[in-house]
This record gives structure tokens, sequence and C-alpha cells, in this order.
């Protein structure tokens, strides 16, 4: 069963649910949307790509009444800078083949921020200074395979002198 509780953080305002393990992770996560959809079929879905949360994708496809999705909207929370449309490595493609068709939902109900629009980030205060650090000058790795501060040719971003010495 899961634990879910307020978190001590005064600056945040989220729950943070506990589960034992990643399995644990996946049901809950498409019992989540599951639930979602049921109390309301036009629901507007936030969704992520990665490894994260592909296990709780396949539990979904699993346990989904057919149909059941067909009425959402998906709204991707990132994408590739640099990649063409249809790129097969896109988080377009990741969603569509993991979420978007075995779901039954119309390709056009899938939302994808378009990399090559402007982006202003703003971030302010020392202690921002390292996780801004990373998306501009951090290693590139499996987790993150390239930060879209450092490539995005139209991207401002507004920092205080504290962040900025902090880097």
């Amino acid at each position: 069963m899961p634990t879910t509780f307020p978190t001590s953080e005064p600056t945040l305002l989220c729950r943070v649910t506990v589960v034992p393990d990643e399995a644990d992770v996946s049901r809950e996560m498409a019992s989540r949307l599951i639930g979602q959809v049921r109390e309301k079929p036009h629901a507007v879905l936030g969704v992520a790509t990665g490894s994260s949360p592909s296990g709780g994708y396949r539990v979904l496809r699993e346990a989904a009444t057919p149909g059941a999705f067909a009425r959402v909207r998906v709204f991707a929370l990132d994408e590739y800078v640099g990649l063409p449309a249809g790129h097969d490595r896109s988080y377009r493609r990741e969603l569509e083949t993991q979420v978007i068709a075995p779901l039954g939902i119309d390709p056009r109900r899938l939302h994808v921020p378009d990399p090559a629009r402007r982006l202003v980030m703003v971030a302010s205060g020392a202690r921002k200074s390292d996780a801004v650090g990373r998306m501009l000058f951090g290693e590139v790795g499996p987790d993150s395979p390239a930060s879209f501060l450092r490539r995005h040719r139209d991207l401002e971003l507004i920092v205080d002198r504290a962040l900025w010495e902090g880097m």
C-alpha cells in the first residue's frame, strides 16, 4: 500500500508517495492515470519519457480498457533540440509508440513542445547555481543525453549574480 504524505520542505506544495519498489511505481502510475481518465474522460495528461515512466506505460497498456483514453489530450513535457520531426529517437516518436497508438489516442491529441521556439528561463539564488550549471555545462551521459540549454539557438537565460558566481 503506498504511503502518501506532504513534504516537510516548506517551498514544496506537492505530496510524495513512497512505494516499495520500481514495479509498484509502475502499477501506481498506471492506476492513477486510469483513475483520472475514468473520472474525467476529457482529461489533459502531462507525460514524461525515458526509462522511469516506461514500466508504468507498459502496465497502463495492459490494464487500460480499450477506448478509455480516446478523448484525452496528451502534452509531452519535453523534446530533443535539433532532431527533425519524426526522428526515431524523438520523444514524440517514443510517446507515439508507447502511449498514443497502444491506447487508441488520435495522434493529433498529442502536443509536443517545439524546441525551435524561443525560450526564456529565469533562475535566481545561489541554491540554484548547481542545477543551472549542470544544465549549461554538465556532463552528457545516459541520464542527460544533451543539455537543451547548451544546444538551443534562441534561449535567453536571466539569472542573478549569486547564481552566476556560484557556478
